[in-house]
C-alpha cells in the first residue's frame, strides 16, 4: 500500500511538469535546396539563399512578430519591425505549425534583397551592404530553445571570417554560440543582418 501511494504521489510531482514541457516546447526546422540538384545550382548561380521553415509546437492562437538588425562594424545600426500579428486578427496564429519561405541575395554590388513569404502575404525587403559576395544565410533558430514570450534569432545573414592565409569560414561564426550580436567584434566582420522572432 505504501509502495502504491509512493507512486502515485511521484506520477502527481513529476509527471504533469514534465508533460506540459513537452507541451510547450517550439521547435524551427527548415529545408533548403541540397536536395534539388538544380535548384541547388540555379541558386549557386545566383548568388541566393532559399529555405521552406517551419516552426511547430504550442503556437495556436498566438501573434508574432518579425524584427530585423542591421550591425555594421560591431554595433546595431538600425533595428525595424517588419511584421506584428497584432496589426490584424487575420494574421493570428490559426493553428499549431507556422510554415513560411525565405529567401536572400544580393540584387547589386552595395544591395541585399530578403524575402518573407507565408500563406497570406509577403515581407520583401532592401538592405545596404558590403561589396563582397559572399554573404550566406543560415537558418540559426533550429539550434535554438523556443518559448512564448521570449524573442530568438530564426536567421542571421552573415559573412565569414577570413584568416591571415586567404582562407574563409561561415561556420566557425556560426559555431560560436548565440552571443550573435556580437559576432561582428569578434570575428571582425564588417556587416551581417539579423531576423529576430517572438511568439506570444
Amino acid at each position: 500500500m505504501k509502495t502504491y501511494f509512493f507512486t502515485l504521489a511521484t506520477i502527481a510531482l513529476f509527471g504533469i511538469p514534465m508533460a506540459s514541457n513537452a507541451q510547450t516546447a517550439i521547435t524551427m526546422t527548415t529545408k533548403g535546396s541540397f536536395d534539388n540538384k538544380e535548384m541547388r545550382h540555379l541558386l549557386q548561380f545566383h548568388n541566393m539563399d532559399f529555405y521552406d521553415v517551419k516552426i511547430a509546437g504550442m503556437l495556436n492562437g498566438s501573434n508574432f512578430t518579425l524584427v530585423s538588425k542591421e550591425i555594421w562594424n560591431g554595433k546595431i545600426r538600425k533595428t525595424d519591425t517588419l511584421f506584428d500579428s497584432r496589426q490584424h486578427e487575420i494574421f493570428r496564429i490559426k493553428s499549431d505549425t507556422l510554415k513560411f519561405t525565405t529567401i536572400a541575395g544580393k540584387t547589386d554590388e552595395r544591395n541585399l534583397r530578403v524575402l518573407f513569404s507565408f500563406d497570406r502575404f509577403s515581407i520583401v525587403r532592401n538592405y545596404k551592404s558590403t561589396k563582397s559576395n559572399a554573404y550566406s544565410l543560415r537558418d540559426f533558430g533550429t539550434r535554438l530553445p523556443i518559448a512564448l514570450g521570449k524573442p530568438f534569432y530564426a536567421f542571421a545573414y552573415i559573412l565569414p571570417t577570413e584568416h591571415v592565409d586567404g582562407s574563409s569560414s561561415w561556420c566557425e561564426v556560426e559555431a560560436a554560440g548565440d552571443d550573435i550580436e556580437n559576432w561582428g567584434k569578434k570575428f571582425g566582420i564588417e556587416h551581417y543582418l539579423l531576423f529576430e522572432m517572438k511568439f506570444d
